[in-house]
């Protein structure tokens, strides 16, 4: 900034050649030379060299990083300084706020005349000592009536001080201490000396809070910084920022300052609007990179130094700086996908653009053209298509809020448009404020819209169930906060979006593919294509060599190696393994380079191939007693074009540490068909598939002659003829049986020869005829294809199956979702979790059930929530990232308005992790957890509750809460090993308030990091299964079912339950003697009873008891949780009892040297007898139980099929205890699937007494995990 007389000659001292010397910013007055330095000698001015980022060291910036630096800058702008005087002579009523630098920090300055031009600012070279810094340093001076600016701790300081002091002693550099007042400095200033060279710098930054890149005081709160912004006019700006600034703002600011300056020259070079630049800074690695989300805050983004580059926007500016924000939310730099030059990718990539910008362009004309569309898309309502209890249809009482606060009675058969016009003619409303209002849920972000019965929705029912009123407001369209985006940027998406190498100049159907032939320079085709089912060549596989990293000698591998290959369809082998043993000699050990030069030949002519065969190959470390499994990788034979691949270079995963599975069942069928991202640390295998002299290409046919459908028709009516009464009664004990179950050669003869019987009047047979297909005969394959276009459509629960790992068909996979668009959203919702994991058993990106999610997900915003955490949970698993990437990219390029919501709540998640990295230093041990809990509170208050407050983001948990703004003071750090972060927030529709009633219920989340919260998940949506089942039976068991949601492999949020205790504090509250309080009965009796106070409250709190114990201690049962102490079990206030803390299922239970801790089959302690048994107005109470518990049993029996394809669907996951089939045999053997209900029932009523009996072992687990509770808190057992 130039101005005055004084302008060419600082121009002349700044603008000397480029230097390789580091310049600073320092303070000048170039007028009043009557006072010297000595005459103040009291004034010693301190500079200190301050690094915006700890990561640049000077190390990093001598081997390169200044590079970039330099290319950024004009001119050579290195380090900002700090400047601090120890002063008594500074007045505070003859000190000034400059408003100009910034709204946010002050300039004070002491004036020894009226006389002086006004204040500018240039840049000026002065010599340093050399016994401090070898090279000069840049100061820029403001000229002002005796004044020098200090950039104090907290915005801008100046102090009176003598001119041409350049020569300042710099030996001991002081910094002013933050938020301090004036009279403090002049009395009572402290200092830290950062220049002492008996101190380690990282030790001065520890000793005063560094922290994020600025420096905290003691009561945690920071200071503002300055920043150095390079205008497209050649400008240089300094202005004061806070550190929660957002880039958008500071922009903005920046160009206000530039542009309504009049001192400033070529202002009218600039353009005031913000949306005009970019801004550009290097990071902390050295790189110069572009900010495109300028929603980040000027912390988050940590450019080097606080340098920001504004430069012009370029065409199409908006649609990249979109793709990069979808980068950034998804966790991978949609340049990587470019970068893979794969083919399938870049196919896949442009198919889903053409799909999903189909669907995007017809939701958006019909958002256009209906409110109630919009809010229906962003605001789906949750409907119950079951039926409910006769008591349900009796007339509803409703709260209503609209002008008044009124108590209704309902018809539950009424539409809410019906209701809200019966209320309109009440209060005389128009007819365009009825078509403008809603019905809107209080304490929800939902709404009770379109054609359903109140008694539909899902939120009536809860309140029935719960006896409690339903309140309702109804709300103008314009209250609704309803995104959307604009249609500029929707014809810029049309005009852009996926960028690809290759140009295509009109549209491509969905079975065309950007390379669907080579062709040489007569146009004529490279290769002739041969059927793969005409080939009777043995299908053969030449090894060329395989390629290691050196550092794999360390643990004396590949002296001897042995190769496993195998071909499967899914999970069944098409033939023999073929094995072979690589002896390696010294030299190739050394080259890292093995030559094989094998040919492995499989009993498999290619004519037996199946379209989704694939090769599985094992290493091993072969040793004398046994083989170590090393790497292992499966790859598909044919391309996703169809052609047989004929030359491949495999790149293999890493064995799970300590595995000891025998060498024959290495083989990894179920894993992702392709290879390891990770290239250096990957084995490579390279190799040809060898198909003697076929000259051309093979190809899978994709459609069949009418020869072969004649010669198919003849082999197909080889039935068994008449069907017996024999027949039909085996055929309904297979379809009984579950889906684990083996059958036997002459039940599948049966069956195949029975299909036609099936189709008609056994549909549900359908996986069982599957079964029965050998694929490696290609006309049974084109038989079943011809079944399945005459097959009635299944269930959804019953197509589910097909979609798990054991049927990787794509005919049959296309059958099964063509199945599930029968079922509604809701339904979709409900199996989303298994929907998404079979994402991984499909073959090739481009499928019919990625077309499906993605279809729901464009037209329900709820569904695109959680299908895009649970992708985003996987985004870090190197065999999941490429596929679950290019799926989130398709669905977030054409959901612009879902976006900005899921950017906020992904916002949220990176606050809880940078306070969950600021709590590592502390050990999780109780003597520093009051230091972490301090630290936490400061943490929270900074993220949430600073500079500029996090408010109004919709929660991840759920679509449909809102939170308004975080309550700091009630959120709490907990006392275990990962140090859970429970935050509390503030209900957006708090202000609501009926009559005189509470308030709404705070938001609470709990945010954990460190624990695989997917299996949690998996727990509670088996449950909420249940649940739905039992509900169906008219079995309403007041299952308590959480909500839970994996953002990472090892971190996720999880809903706190409110008025709810854990069994063991019940206990230890409601007795004296702490550590004994698990041998003492009837405490949990007592505690309900002190709360329900009346007959009927506690007659209710009996009920709820009975009925939620009856259905956990059957699911947890059923699904082999483990882990079932006093803490891991809560109660509410009004008797609901529920589990929680699902780390251990399928039978996975703790021991104790060498014990099993849970010694009893179901969780049915004395606590839980004595609540069950008490007499509170239901007499038998305990009888009823135990028929509650076998009927929810024989319940969940007849649908056991269910359970286990849910299950099995999530073998793909990567959970240590859901990883095989073998892992599902626990639910068969409880279940008894096998056998005859009577039998199952009977084992049943044997476990339920044994629990009964035993049931001192549950108190004395119990008393084990409260004395060990109490001594890692350190509390004095009682």
């Amino acid at each position: 900034m130039f101005n005055g007389s004084h302008d060419k000659a600082k121009i002349q001292s700044s603008s000397r050649p480029s230097s390789p010397w580091p310049r600073v910013v320092f303070s000048h007055n170039d007028h009043d030379n009557s006072n010297s330095y000595n005459e103040n000698h009291h004034f010693r001015e301190k500079l200190l060299l301050r690094s915006r980022h700890s990561k640049m060291t000077d190390s990093s910036v001598e081997k390169g990083d200044k590079s970039a630096f330099s290319r950024l800058r004009s001119g050579s702008i290195s380090t900002g300084l700090f400047l601090g005087h120890h002063s008594s002579k500074v007045h505070p009523e003859r000190s000034s706020i400059n408003s100009e630098t910034s709204s946010a920090s002050s300039s004070i300055c002491a004036h020894r005349s009226d006389q002086s031009p006004p204040p500018f600012r240039t840049r000026l070279m002065l010599p340093r000592q050399e016994s401090i810094m070898s090279d000069h340093v840049l100061m820029s001076f403001e000229s002002g009536p005796g004044s020098a600016l200090l950039r104090g701790r907290s915005g801008s300081f100046n102090v009176p001080r003598s001119p041409g002091s350049h020569d300042t002693d710099l030996s001991s550099p002081l910094v002013l201490s933050r938020e301090r007042s004036l009279h403090d400095l002049s009395s009572d200033i402290s200092y830290v000396d950062p220049f002492d060279r008996s101190r380690n710098s990282l030790e001065l930054f520890a000793e005063n809070e560094f922290f994020g890149g600025v420096y905290l005081g003691p009561d945690g709160r920071e200071d503002f910084e300055e920043i150095n912004c390079l205008l497209p006019n050649g400008i240089i700006m300094d202005l004061s920022v806070h550190p929660d600034d957002e880039i958008i703002d500071i922009k903005q600011l920046v160009l206000n300052r530039a542009t309504t300056d009049e001192r400033l020259p070529l202002r009218g070079c600039l353009n005031p609007d913000g949306s005009h630049y970019t801004l550009k800074y290097v990071s902390s690695n050295g790189e110069i990179e572009t900010c495109y989300d300028e929603a980040k805050t000027l912390r988050e983004l940590k450019p080097f130094q606080n340098l920001l580059k504004f430069e012009h926007r370029v065409k199409d500016q908006d649609l990249y700086e979109f793709r990069n924000q979808i980068g950034k939310l998804i966790g991978k730099n949609l340049q990587d996908f470019d970068e893979l030059r794969n083919p399938e990718v870049n196919d896949f990539r442009w198919q889903m653009k053409l799909f999903c910008r189909k669907i995007a362009q017809a939701r958006r004309i019909r958002l256009k053209d209906s409110w109630e569309a919009q809010i229906l898309y962003q605001f789906p309502p949750r409907i119950v298509s079951s039926p409910c209890d006769s008591h349900c249809y009796q007339r509803l009482k409703v709260r209503l809020l609209w002008h008044s606060d009124e108590i209704n009675e309902i018809s539950p058969n009424v539409e809410p448009k019906d209701l809200i016009l019966e209320l309109a003619n009440k209060f005389h409303h128009t007819e365009d404020e009825v078509q403008r209002s809603f019905l809107k849920v209080v304490g929800e972000d939902s709404y009770l819209i379109g054609q359903h019965r109140m008694i539909d929705f899902e939120y009536i029912r809860e309140q029935i169930s719960l006896q409690k009123l339903a309140k309702l407001v109804v709300v103008d369209v314009k209250e609704i906060d309803i995104v959307q985006a604009n249609d500029q940027f929707y014809k810029s998406l049309e005009k852009g979006g996926i960028t690809l190498k290759t140009e295509v100049n009109q549209p491509l159907s969905r079975n065309t593919s950007l390379t669907a032939q080579s062709f040489n320079l007569m146009g004529l085709p490279l290769h002739s294509t041969i059927d793969s089912t005409s080939v009777e060549n043995k299908f053969a596989v030449m090894i060329k060599s395989l390629e290691y990293p050196k550092e794999y000698l360390a643990n004396g591998s590949f002296r001897c190696l042995c190769l496993q290959m195998g071909i499967y369809h899914g999970s069944k082998p098409l033939c023999s393994h073929v094995t072979h043993t690589i002896r390696c000699a010294t030299a190739e050990l050394e080259s890292g380079i093995v030559n094989v030069d094998k040919e492995f030949q499989f009993r498999l002519k290619i004519s037996s191939l199946s379209r989704e065969s694939k090769i599985c190959v094992s290493l091993f470390d072969k040793r004398r007693t046994s083989n170590i499994p090393l790497f292992w990788v499966n790859s598909n034979l044919f391309d996703y074009k169809g052609k047989l691949k004929w030359k491949a270079t495999f790149h293999m995963w890493k064995f799970s540490p300590g595995s000891t599975t025998p060498t024959h069942q290495q083989l990894l069928p179920l894993g992702p068909n392709i290879g390891n991202p990770n290239m250096s640390d990957a084995v490579h295998l390279v190799a040809t598939f060898q198909n003697g002299d076929i000259q051309g290409w093979v190809e899978y046919p994709a459609c069949v002659s009418p020869e072969v459908k004649a010669n198919d028709l003849m082999d197909s009516n080889n039935n068994i003829g008449t069907i017996t009464k024999f027949y039909t009664q085996e055929l309904g004990n297979i379809s009984n049986r579950d889906p684990l179950h083996d059958m036997t050669e002459q039940e599948k003869d049966l069956i195949w020869k029975l299909r036609e019987y099936c189709l008609s009047q056994i549909p549900n047979l359908l996986p069982r005829v599957i079964d029965c297909v050998d694929y490696t005969n290609q006309a049974q394959v084109r038989i079943l294809n011809e079944l399945l276009t005459r097959w009635p459509l299944l269930p959804i629960e019953k197509a589910l199956q097909l979609l798990d790992y054991a049927y990787p068909d794509e005919n049959v996979r296309r059958f099964a979702v063509k199945c599930l668009r029968q079922g509604t959203d809701d339904v979709v919702l409900r199996y989303l979790l298994q929907l998404s994991q079979a994402l991984k058993h499909e073959s090739y990106f481009q499928n019919e059930l990625v077309d499906f999610l993605l279809e729901r997900a464009l037209t329900n915003q709820h569904i695109g929530h959680y299908l895009f955490w649970d992708l985003k949970a996987e985004m870090n698993s190197p065999a999941a990232s490429l596929r679950f990437g290019l799926i989130l990219e398709a669905y977030l390029t054409s959901a612009p308005e879902h976006m900005k919501i899921l950017r906020q709540q992904n916002t949220l998640i990176e606050k809880c992790k940078a306070s969950q990295r600021a709590l590592e230093k502390f050990e999780s041990s109780s003597r520093h957890h009051d230091k972490a809990k301090a630290r936490f509170q400061s943490n929270v208050k900074t993220q949430f509750d600073g500079h500029h407050p996090f408010v109004n983001f919709g929660c991840p948990l759920n679509p449909g809460l809102k939170c308004e703004s975080i309550k700091v003071e009630s959120c709490r750090l907990m006392n275990s090993k990962m140090r859970p972060q429970m935050l509390v927030f503030k209900n957006m529709d708090a202000n609501y308030r009926f009559g005189l009633g509470p308030e709404l219920e705070d938001i609470i989340l709990i945010y954990k990091k460190g624990d695989d919260l997917r299996q949690d998940q998996l727990t509670l949506q088996l449950l909420k299964v249940m649940d739905i089942l039992w509900n169906r039976s008219g079995l309403d068991l007041r299952l308590n079912v959480y909500r839970c949601l994996a953002t990472d492999t090892a971190e996720g949020l999880i809903e706190v339950v409110q008025s709810a205790e854990t069994i063991c504090r019940v206990q230890m509250a409601m007795s004296d003697y702490r550590t004994t309080a698990v041998f003492r009965k009837g405490l949990v009796l007592s505690w309900l009873k002190k709360i329900n106070i009346g007959e009927e409250a506690m007659k209710r709190a009996q009920w709820e008891f009975t009925q939620s114990c009856a259905g956990y201690s059957v699911a947890t049962y059923i699904l082999g949780i483990g882990d079932r102490h006093n803490d891991n079990i809560m109660i509410k206030k009004n008797g609901q009892m529920f589990h929680i803390d699902f780390g251990h299922f399928l039978g996975n239970f703790k021991h104790k040297f060498g014990f099993r801790r849970e010694r009893v089959p179901m969780i049915l302690s004395s606590e839980f007898v004595d609540v069950i048994s008490a007499d509170c107005g239901q007499p038998d109470n305990f009888d009823r139980f135990r028929a509650l518990c076998e009927e929810s049993y024989l319940t969940i029996r007849k649908h056991g099929s269910l359970i286990i394809s849910l299950l099995a669907m999530m073998i793909s996951t990567g959970l240590p205890e859901l990883s095989s089939e073998q892992d599902l045999h626990v639910i068969r053997s409880t279940l008894h699937l096998d056998r005859s209900e009577e039998y199952a029932l009977e084992h049943f009523r044997k476990d339920f007494n044994e629990s009964l009996r035993n049931a001192w072992t549950i108190s004395l687990d119990w008393w084990f995990h409260m004395v060990n509770q109490l001594r890692n808190k350190g509390i004095k057992a009682q």
